[in-house]
């Protein structure tokens, strides 16, 4: 219906008759409004009709009654004809009647755009409907994402969350969406992106409850130093809930490393390392690794 009143304007041109037929067109809502003033208003005059429909075209001198005004320029300034009768509002006050609202024939018919709508859709393709649909479904997916109380304790979250609402208000054509540019595709990926990334703090956050800032680095960097106490308790916590401590582990594995002189080389230490690992089978592998000058040799040892 927008779409179809806006060709309707555009077609009457830019002429000075072609602006005057668009002016009185935008001006049915306004003859209404006349038109109700003077049946609930007898012997009123368009002064009246200013000072209720709009106000600030009612001029009041400073220092006298609101009743000492008089009509701003716009209201009664002459137009092109430079006839007395040539102001829109001062033309379309004297053509209304005395009409009260509810005897009045209805500014939209409701019905008649009802089936226009209907024979829209009966015919749209399905492109061009998810088109017209993509702009409400990003605003409806940020609205549920922004609807999750944590993404407003994770600081990375709320960062993503905000620049992508920028990214939507000022990126997003809402006239003319077109699923297949490169800017919805890559609104389409942040928000899958999000989403997911908002899943995984719910999960961390129910597997460590209150440790924010755990949760946070553990999304942001996959691991985690954990060197606080409440930490330490929540992690020791999550790992005996889910039985893990209790686990037969399925090998050991002891790693050994030192600095130690070297006698070739004067004031030189070097690194020196030994790993043993112990598997269920009762084996044991033994590796030493020495460091010298000029290379690492690795001597191996099974048992």
């Amino acid at each position: 219906m927008l779409r179809e009143r806006e060709a309707i304007l555009m077609s009457f041109g830019t002429s000075t008759e072609g602006a005057q037929q668009r002016a009185r067109l935008q001006c049915a809502e306004l003859i209404s409004d006349m038109q109700s003033f003077k049946a609930a208003n007898p012997g009123c005059i368009l002064a009246d009709f200013v000072r209720w429909h709009s106000p600030r075209d009612w001029i009041v001198p400073e220092g006298r009654a609101d009743r000492e005004g008089y009509l701003s320029t716009r209201m009664t300034s002459r137009g092109a004809s430079d006839s007395e009768d040539s102001n829109l509002w001062q033309q379309l006050w004297s053509e209304a009647r005395r009409i009260p609202a509810n005897q009045q024939k209805p500014l939209f018919d409701f019905e008649m755009e009802a089936e226009k709508a209907l024979h829209y859709l009966e015919g749209i393709p399905i492109y061009s409907l998810f088109a017209s649909l993509l702009p409400t479904m990003f605003l409806i997916t940020y609205e549920r994402l922004y609807r999750q109380p944590i993404v407003h304790r994770i600081g990375c979250l709320r960062q993503r969350l905000r620049s992508l609402g920028t990214r939507i208000v000022q990126n997003v054509d809402w006239a003319a969406a077109d699923p297949d540019d490169s800017v919805y595709g890559s609104v389409m990926d942040d928000l899958e992106a999000l989403e997911v990334q908002t899943s995984r703090c719910v999960s961390l956050l129910c597997k460590f409850p209150g440790q924010y800032s755990l949760v946070e680095t553990l999304v942001q960097q996959g691991r985690a130093i954990v060197d606080d106490r409440n930490m330490q308790k929540a992690v020791l916590k999550a790992l005996s809930k889910y039985n893990i401590l209790s686990a037969t582990p399925a090998r050991r594995e002891y790693v050994f490393s030192a600095n130690l002189y070297d006698t070739n080389v004067d004031g030189l230490d070097v690194p020196q390392r030994m790993h043993v690992i112990i598997d269920d089978a009762k084996s044991i592998r033994v590796v030493y690794c020495r460091t010298k000058t000029q290379g690492t040799i690795s001597d191996n040892y099974l048992t």
